[in-house]
Formats: structure tokens, sequence, C-alpha cells
């Protein structure tokens, strides 16, 4: 896989300070994962859902495709429930059939063609046993304005030495690839820092016919971490599909 969104991801401790304080996401899926023996989180990053999840006790194995990710996980890992590979999440092999596979972070819109959601979709079918649970969470293109945008503020954060990080960018929409190009510029204390990320927006129906193609059986569809009902307008849509018995 060529992963278009490394420069996103260069600053582990940065992007765990910006990030990190997803506290309703994490527990969603910890109440999600506490039945099952084998979790899996594709994407994992440097791992914040994913020792989360090991700290509540669950047995799983985090997998991204980048080292610098992973080698961040793997430092703050003190808990011998989690492990994490390198790997693509398009062909990571694993002897092991879990129970339960899921993406979060809007790792989904990452894959940036139909071709590449096939092989995702292909893999996490192969990964999971029969009845295995696989969740997801993607932007919804109807609850979003997909309009240009030259700058907009965005939000401040406290980088992990305390000082205050403020962010913004621009957006760039691509009607015929549906695909959006984020420029966030983080301006750290005497210096900024740009970086851009690709993300392929895609119908609901599109994801549904996709997962009933990948042998998956929708079970619900969430509009946030509260498990409040989809109904179309929202700005997420959560998908929680199983693996056809």
């Amino acid at each position: 896989m060529t992963f278009h969104n490394a420069e996103e991801y260069v600053d582990p401790k940065n992007y765990d300070a910006e990030f990190g304080r997803e506290w309703e996401k994490y527990e969603f899926f910890l109440q999600e994962a506490k039945p099952c023996q084998h979790v899996l989180e594709l994407a994992c990053g440097t791992g914040l859902t994913t020792l989360y999840l090991a700290e509540g006790g669950v047995h799983i194995d985090g997998v991204d495709i980048l080292p610098n990710m992973i080698q961040y996980a793997k430092q703050k890992n003190a808990n011998e429930n989690a492990r994490f590979y390198v790997g693509d999440a398009m062909t990571f092999p694993s002897a092991i059939a879990y129970d339960f596979v899921y993406l979060t972070g809007n790792a989904f819109q990452a894959f940036l063609t139909r071709d590449a959601q096939n092989s995702l979709l292909e893999n996490v079918n192969k990964l999971l046993k029969a009845g295995g649970k696989f969740i997801f969470e993607t932007r919804n293109p109807s609850g979003h304005d997909l309009t240009d945008c030259d700058y907009e503020y965005w939000h401040t954060f406290q980088d992990y030495e305390g000082n205050p990080v403020e962010v913004g960018g621009k957006q760039k929409y691509n009607p015929d690839t549906n695909i959006m190009k984020w420029t966030t510029i983080r301006k750290f204390q005497g210096y900024e820092r740009e970086s851009e990320i690709l993300c392929l927006f895609t119908e609901p129906e599109s994801i549904r016919k996709l997962l009933s193609e990948h042998g998956f059986d929708i079970q619900s569809e969430y509009s946030n971490w509260n498990r409040s009902p989809f109904t179309g307008k929202n700005e997420l849509i959560i998908f929680v599909a199983r693996k056809q018995l």
C-alpha cells in the first residue's frame, strides 16, 4: 500500500498530546471488546485505543503501517495484554482468527480507492472468525461542508511539554474522486509545521453495499460513541457489522 498521509504522523508524542483524550470512544470499544478473546485494531497509530483496551483486560493486537507510530506504541506499552506489529491493514496475515476487528480515527477514509477498500474488507474477512465483529467509523459526506476553504482556526492543544499549539488549516475537495485534501498548520512555540492528509468520502449506501459484498451483515449504525442512531445527516457514521456464518 502507498500511504499518502505519513507527514501527518511524524511526531508521535504530540499526536498523543493532540488526540489522546477521546474517552467516550475508548470506552465504546472497551465495552464492545470485553466479551472477546482475541481483538485486533488495524491502523492503530500510537496505540491510544489499543492500550486503553489492554488496560481494561482485553487481549489485543495493534497493527499500523508506520514504524515510528508502532515504535512509540511499544515504548508506552507496559501491559502484557497488548502486542504491536508493523503491517499493512490490507495484507496483514495472522494465524489467529479474531473475535473482533476494528479501525478508528476515521482510518477507513485513508483507503483512497474502491480497490483499496475492497482489499481492506477482504483482509478483515480473512482475519475474523465466522460471526466475528467488525466496527469502524467514517465521516458522512451529507453531514460535512465539503466546500473549499482557504484557512480557518480549528482548535488549540497543549504539546507534550505543556506549551499551547494553535491548529488551523484549509481544505480542498475533489468531487471527481471524492477525496478531501486537508492542509493542517500547527503553530508551535517558535515554529510552524504544515502537513497534508487525503481522505476519501464514501456515501453510507455505498459502504453498506461493500460490506454486504464482502460477507458482512450490518448489526447497527450509530452517529456517535453514545450509540445514538444514525439518521442520515449526522457528521459521523459508526458501522457495527458481523462476518456472515
